[in-house]
């Protein structure tokens, strides 16, 4: 501010310097700009000297340093420092004001950077959340549609807080009471659970609140005094850090599979007795039959060793009907007790030799073999799981059905196979026998079920029995044949790796 003051003054004295004397006057106005121009207190002694020296000769070829006053040309030094300062400082002033500029317009940009990329990662924040809701609502209409589309109850509660957020419209259906009554009391669905199952439910709710599943059956009654049947199983739903969240259960009527259920026990129940009851008829009838059997087969005999001549051909012929007919009578009541112990009990099974039981029933038909001239052959049989005693029965029964049923005048062969799987072993009894139609296939394994009817010995009870055996081992009886190229009767049973584990222990 000083300077600027006696710069003004200074300019002004010198005004009144140019009209006596121009060339000095103009000199020391040369000198003044010199030293503005190139600033500093340097730049504008240099300045001031240069120009006041040289300046007047330049303008005024006649000038003369004499002419110069001393206080006039201290003045313009004065003047010239004085003006080259303020030029300095002005200068100074723009550099800080130029730096300040760059550095807020730096900053600036820096910051519209940083707005710039916030806005960006807000903006896809946003459409984030949008998308996020746009799902959110898209699965809770598709769950809202699943579980209003199912029977059955579907519930989501906060089992620690004992709040309800969600229940399914079938609620309403099947207890009776609307869903607003639970949201509203979450522990009014306890009120319409019979009495008798209620304890039973209340402990099964305390253990949801434990964060443990449940699985109950219970009877609830509706408004209209209906009992209905439900069966509840509900999951623990637990946060990431093991808290538990929420319960999802779900409720079905079963009352119609209950009343199946009570439905089949009752039948199973019915014939179980009958079953007994059967047994038992059998049994006794079979014993009380056999002894007026014995009577008459001992009384037929006692006739026909006794009046020998007393009988004319049709007397001895209907006597030998008698007895043909007491034998086939006891062979039937025979068979008929085997199928029931069958039937009414459940023999022991273990891991037996196969080959064993085939050689044991081989032994127990040796005269019929013998009579047949037949020829019985097979591979090396496997072990399996069974009873040793009812797997003779089948061998035995099926080696007697190929004998009676083998073509006239031609000896029978018989081969007996065995293909072992994973978990059960395939026999195979081929025959070369007469064969059997098709639709005999199934027929045959009924009881009292002939074909040849009285041309053929036997009863009807053979294949019968072996099917119930082979069903008790829970394997099945089937047969492959022809008529005229024999049979090959079919039957499976458990076996596996393990059956050479048994057979060495």
């Amino acid at each position: 501010m000083v300077a600027a003051v006696l710069t003004t003054v200074a300019i002004l004295q010198i005004s009144t310097w140019m009209r006596p004397n121009p060339a000095v006057a103009y000199s020391f106005l040369f000198a003044i700009m010199a030293a503005a121009w190139w600033g500093g207190y340097a730049g504008g002694i240099f300045a001031c000297a240069l120009t006041f020296f040289a300046a007047p000769w330049l303008l005024f070829p006649n000038f003369s340093p004499a002419r110069v006053d001393p206080n006039r040309l201290a003045l313009t030094m004065l003047v010239s420092l004085l003006v080259s300062r303020v030029a300095a400082g002005r200068r100074q002033r723009e550099a800080l004001l130029r730096a300040a500029n760059e550095e807020l317009e730096k900053r600036v940009q820096e910051r519209t950077i940083e707005l710039t990329r916030a806005n960006e990662a807000l903006q896809r924040e946003v459409e984030e959340r949008a998308q996020a809701q746009e799902q959110l609502a898209v699965s809770e209409q598709r769950f809202r549609q699943l579980a209003e589309s199912i029977r059955d109850v579907f519930y989501i509660t906060d089992a620690a807080a004992g709040r309800v957020h969600y229940i399914s419209p079938a609620y309403e259906t099947i207890w009776g009471v609307p869903c607003r009554s639970l949201y509203a009391q979450p522990r009014s669905f306890l009120d319409s659970i019979h009495p008798a199952d209620r304890p039973r439910v209340e402990a099964a709710v305390e253990r949801q609140r434990g964060g443990q599943p449940t699985v109950e059956d219970y009877r609830i009654t509706r408004p209209d005094g209906a009992t209905r049947w439900i069966h509840d199983r509900s999951f623990p739903i637990f946060d990431s850090s093991g808290r538990l969240r929420s319960v999802v259960g779900v409720a079905a009527d079963i009352t119609d599979r209950k009343k199946i259920e009570e439905a089949l026990t009752q039948q199973a129940e019915a014939l179980a007795r009958s079953n007994a009851d059967l047994q038992e008829f059998a049994y006794v009838a079979s014993h009380d039959l056999q002894e007026p059997l014995r009577n008459i087969s001992s009384y037929a005999q006692i006739l026909k060793a006794r009046y020998p001549d007393r009988l004319d051909e049709d007397g001895r012929e209907f006597l030998g009907y008698i007895t043909a007919g007491v034998c086939r009578m006891n062979a039937l009541i025979t068979g008929l007790l085997a199928l029931s112990r069958v039937i009414d009990r459940d023999a022991p099974q273990r891991w037996i030799s196969a080959e064993e039981a085939l050689g044991w029933a081989r032994k127990n038909l040796e005269s019929s073999i013998e009579a047949a001239k037949a020829t019985i052959t097979n591979d090396p049989l496997p072990w399996v799981m069974a009873s040793d005693v009812q797997l003779l029965q089948v061998f035995q029964n099926l080696l007697e059905n190929a004998m009676k049923y083998a073509k006239p005048g031609e000896p029978p062969q018989v081969h007996i196979s065995a293909h072992p799987e994973e978990d059960a072993c395939t026999f195979r009894v081929t025959d070369n026998g007469i064969g059997i139609r098709a639709e005999h296939h199934e027929r045959i394994f009924g009881v009292f079920k002939r074909l040849h009817g009285q041309n053929v010995p036997g009863t009807g009870i053979g294949l019968a029995l072996c099917k119930k055996i082979i069903e008790r081992h829970h394997g099945r009886i089937w047969v492959e044949s022809t008529p005229g190229r024999g049979s090959t009767f079919c039957f499976s049973l458990p076996a596996g790796a393990s059956a050479a584990k048994a057979a060495k222990g």
